[in-house]
């Protein structure tokens, strides 16, 4: 997702493990104050482009939009799946799904849910071009309603996955127009939009007519594109009651206050440096032919790299990345060896390799990486590697990606999913548009075999089997180095004692899982 990182959004079916790490002393909970009777605000780092739940595959949109709209099957903060306006449903055979949706489900507008909805939402998708959200439709061959209640969706191919795809596809009414979406909002969800956007504030007030337990808060109030210092000033001036905080020196000093809670969570976001190993030429490198096609190049770049070191260096929240994936993902390898630190090794796998002086090569960063490049920068140069830093936008660091391809970058990927397979799937497998492969291989690496794997990984319904294949694919990811693993993002919230929040692994903030401390 673009502004505050483009990722893509649950592939799982089944249960990921929390890392979360409640921190600050317990106190007991000041007397007389009801949140019930307040609007409760909230300060966020992301922005909302766009009252279209299918336009922007953006984590900050999603999070939004989801308190508005609902999908068939949802996550819970732990990323295991659950029923959602599927109330439940039939796999009875590797392509075909029967849903059987929530009788009780209605739109804010008054009308029922009806399979015909769901039909017309994956026909939006299909048919409106610009629609980021319809990647997540792309094996979906045909979705028809059996009866008002059961919609029938076939697969083009096997999938286990397709409930994670499911997930961030959220069901609109019939007879939505584009310009309908853009300006209103009409969902099925716990809350609906209490007036239009404006200036960095959406407000939600809880549904009078929503089909599952209420949400306990009756009015919540979002501020918008929050920096760390805004977010830290509105939870001290009281403008806001929960806040999301990027900052480690703010995030520090707010856990010696006893009016605050705080709350720091691994995040399923992951930092990495990408090579270009497999084109001869590459456009950012003045050496011909192309370095990093050598693996012994890729790992000493790994190799130079103080991972630790690297975290401590930042301002914000991390953990050192051993592997593609964070330790909770399914897929994860549980006996692969960390990376090593050992800068002398790098050196003498360079001169192996036929640069024993080093090489100059430009290191492209998104801006809100540029911290995170200045350091990796340092210790390549302690090893030969000269890093010439790039710094570009969002927009222009993607586009510069898809016209020419990127040599040396640092970027994000999220698996939202819990699955290692979106990780797979998207950025590690060669880009085949027809398939809906590789839409994220920003490094264009290649591997045929590799690529074999990950496509059968998704059609095996064995979980077990599953996990030894999405093992061995991470593995042989870590061997290549196509994308070197940095640092796993951590989530930092601070909040009033008179609330209760658990945050969630995706890193998505919802009004409902926000609740008055009891």
């Amino acid at each position: 997702m673009r502004k505050g990182g483009p990722t893509r959004t649950f592939r799982g079916v089944f249960p990921a493990l929390s890392l979360a790490v409640a921190v600050g002393a317990i106190l007991a909970c000041p007397r007389g104050f009801s949140v019930r009777s307040k609007t409760v605000g909230v300060s966020v780092p992301y922005e909302l482009a766009s009252l279209d739940p299918h336009r922007r595959d953006w984590l900050g949109a999603f999070a939004l939009l989801s308190n508005v709209y609902e999908p068939l099957v949802t996550t819970d903060a732990s990323m295991a799946v659950k029923p959602c306006l599927a109330a439940r449903w039939d796999n009875p055979d590797p392509k075909t799904w029967v849903f059987h949706l929530e009788p009780r489900a209605r739109f804010h507008s008054g009308r029922p849910l009806e399979a015909e909805d769901v039909v017309a939402t994956f026909a939006r998708l299909r048919e409106t071009p610009g629609l980021d959200m319809a990647r997540y439709a792309d094996n979906v061959a045909e979705v028809r309603a059996l009866d008002p209640k059961t919609v029938v969706l076939r697969t083009r191919r096997p999938t286990a996955l397709l409930l994670g795809d499911l997930r961030f596809l959220v069901v609109v009414p019939r007879g939505a127009t584009e310009e309908k979406l853009a300006r209103s909002a009409d969902g099925t969800g716990p809350y609906r939009l209490a007036a239009p956007p404006e200036k960095g504030i959406v407000r939600f007030v809880r549904s009078r007519t929503y089909w599952g337990p209420p949400p306990p808060l009756e009015d919540v109030t979002f501020r918008l594109a929050r920096s760390a210092k805004e977010a830290n000033d509105d939870l001290l001036s009281g403008r806001s009651d929960l806040v999301q905080i990027g900052s480690r020196a703010l995030g520090d000093a707010l856990m010696g206050r006893a009016d605050v809670m705080t709350q720091r969570q691994s995040s399923v976001f992951v930092k990495y440096l990408g090579c270009d190993a497999t084109r001869p030429a590459t456009p950012f490198c003045d050496l011909k032919p192309n370095p990093f096609t050598k693996k012994d190049v890729r790992r000493a770049v790994s190799l130079a790299l103080d991972r630790r070191a690297l975290v401590e260096k930042l301002s914000t929240y991390a953990a050192p990345a051993d592997q593609l994936v964070p330790p909770f993902i399914f897929g994860y390898h549980q006996s692969l060896p960390p990376p090593r630190y050992d800068p002398a090794e790098a050196r003498r796998l360079l001169a192996a390799a036929g640069y024993p002086e080093g090489f100059d090569v430009t290191l492209h960063v998104r801006q809100i990486l540029a911290e995170t490049a200045e350091a990796i920068r340092g210790m390549l140069l302690g090893v030969g590697i000269r890093a010439r830093i790039a710094s570009l936008s969002d927009g222009e660091f993607f586009d510069t990606a898809e016209k020419t391809g990127l040599t040396f970058f640092v970027t994000r990927r999220g698996c939202t999913t819990g699955d290692a397979s979106m990780f797979f799937e998207f950025a590690l497998h060669s880009f085949v548009e027809a398939k809906g492969l590789g839409g994220s291989n920003l490094a264009r690496f290649s591997d045929p075999d590799l690529d074999r794997k990950i496509e059968h990984a998704t059609e095996i319904f064995d979980m077990a089997e599953r996990r030894r294949l999405l093992e061995e694919i991470e593995a042989q990811g870590m061997d290549d180095l196509a994308w070197i693993p940095l640092y796993v993002d951590q989530d930092f919230f601070a909040f009033k004692r008179s609330l209760t929040y658990t945050p969630r692994l995706d890193s998505y903030v919802l009004a409902s899982d926000i609740a008055p401390a009891k």
